[in-house]
């Protein structure tokens, strides 16, 4: 195996790295512009090989794996950002503007639980009612209703002139 085909490979159970873009966005599902992103806004620090080149390791898919379940859960950057330093062991967040922002990324995640298990708690009730008639096929109905009687006078009202003209017609 050479040396760029280690890099580009997939990662396997175990296998610390380096990989190369490519390989991580295949790994996590995220796109080769999500990952520079992240990276611009420091979610992850890769280390530089020859030619400048970002290496990651198994640490930073591990980040950007979580970062993506975050961001799915309608994380800001921002916190997603705070959430890894303070999961990934970084100094630093003792500090008063750190506490603070833990504090909001709490509350936020607090309403955001609180909303989903509303949410969750109506679709069970939903769901143990049981189906009821499609108010959207009760309105199908009447409307077909509603033209149904001029239709049909129509179809009368030509059908007394085709017979008409079938018997003028020996």
């Amino acid at each position: 195996m050479t040396r760029s085909d280690a890099l580009t490979r997939m990662p396997a159970a175990g296998d610390s790295g380096p990989f190369r873009v490519s390989a991580v966005a295949a790994q996590t599902g995220l796109s080769a512009r999500q990952i520079r992103e992240w990276e611009r806004r420091g979610l992850v620090t890769p280390r530089r090989g020859t030619g400048n080149q970002r290496l990651y390791d198994a640490v930073d898919i591990a980040k950007f794996q979580r970062a993506a379940k975050m961001r799915a859960a309608n994380l800001r950057l921002s916190e997603v950002k705070v959430a890894l330093a303070v999961t990934s062991g970084t100094t630093g967040w003792n500090d008063a503007e750190g506490l603070r922002l833990l504090r909001s990324l709490l509350q936020r995640i607090g309403s955001q639980l609180a909303a989903a298990e509303e949410l969750a708690a109506a679709i069970a009730s939903r769901i143990a009612r049981g189906p009821r008639p499609s108010p959207l096929l009760s309105s199908t109905e009447a409307a077909s209703n509603i033209y149904r009687g001029p239709l049909l006078e129509l179809a009368r009202d030509r059908a007394p002139r085709a017979a008409n003209k079938d018997a003028s017609n020996p």
